[in-house]
């Protein structure tokens, strides 16, 4: 679920920034007490021995106010037969959702660490799509996107107030670091954008704020390689799984960067 309404995300907004600081000040206000209360040996230790990739539940709670990052993506495109389009193509729909689904979970941490870095068998794979020209495939590869981000399902739910509904309900799921990824669970998914801020953003400053589907236009492949490469080295360090999904081309793409590639045709 990439986007709403404009009067639905502003409002899902609010209440998004208003709950998130609401909580992060009442921990902060409980790990205050603890800080007098404790001996400063013991919270020295506690406060330098944090595992990589764990952040505090105030910055997790926080970090729920991170909105779809409109700098390294963009999203996909509407099209009022994009249901329809799943539907003929539903073979290769369900293979794209068994790929970006493989090795996604379990997507939960701990419920006494909150804040630790989700548990994710595998963090960055590679695909590639094509179709019977690229038209087709870029077709084929917005309509998935939409089937996977719950678009689709918002659609279908009608109506603002369902809207709201269903994203405070995946708000409240990202909330909870202990809850296992589950399927049907909207992930993030957009058009990797291709202009030099983006590029940069996205070798040095993109980070998933959950599971997220990138998609990249072959016709651009000389410089998003670049960016592919960063993220390959970077991956270890994410906390939601990447997909990242070449769309378009004539001919098979080889494994990158020392992992496979799984191809995909429109039928």
């Amino acid at each position: 679920m990439t986007e709403l309404a404009a009067p639905t995300t502003e409002l899902t907004a609010a209440l998004m920034t208003k709950l998130a600081a609401q909580g992060a000040a009442t921990i902060a206000a409980h790990e205050s007490a603890l800080l007098h209360r404790c001996p400063a040996g013991h919270l020295k230790a506690r406060h330098t021995t944090r595992p990589q990739g764990r952040m505090s539940i105030t910055g997790h709670l926080l970090s729920l106010r991170q909105r779809f990052d409109r700098l390294a993506l963009r999203p996909p495109a509407a099209s009022p037969d994009e249901a329809a389009l799943c539907a003929r193509q539903a073979a290769t729909c369900a293979a794209l959702q068994a790929w970006v689904w493989a090795g996604a979970g379990p997507g939960d941490a701990d419920w006494w660490r909150p804040g630790a870095r989700p548990r994710v068998r595998q963090r960055l794979a590679l695909g590639a799509l094509r179709g019977a020209d690229d038209a087709q495939a870029l077709a084929l590869a917005n309509a998935f996107a939409h089937q996977l981000d719950g678009s689709q399902r918002l659609v279908a739910l009608g109506g603002a107030v369902a809207g709201l509904g269903f994203r405070l309900q995946v708000i409240g799921h990202d909330a909870m670091w202990w809850r296992k990824r589950q399927a049907g669970d909207p992930w993030d998914a957009g058009w990797a954008v291709n202009t030099p801020p983006a590029l940069r953003h996205i070798k040095s400053g993109f980070r998933p704020r959950r599971a997220t589907l990138i998609l990249a236009d072959r016709s651009e492949a000389q410089p998003l390689r670049l960016c592919l490469a960063a993220l390959v080295a970077r991956s270890d360090d994410f906390r939601h799984p990447v997909r990242w999904l070449w769309v378009g081309g004539d001919d098979d793409m080889a494994e990158q960067h020392g992992l496979a590639m799984a191809r995909f045709g429109a039928g």
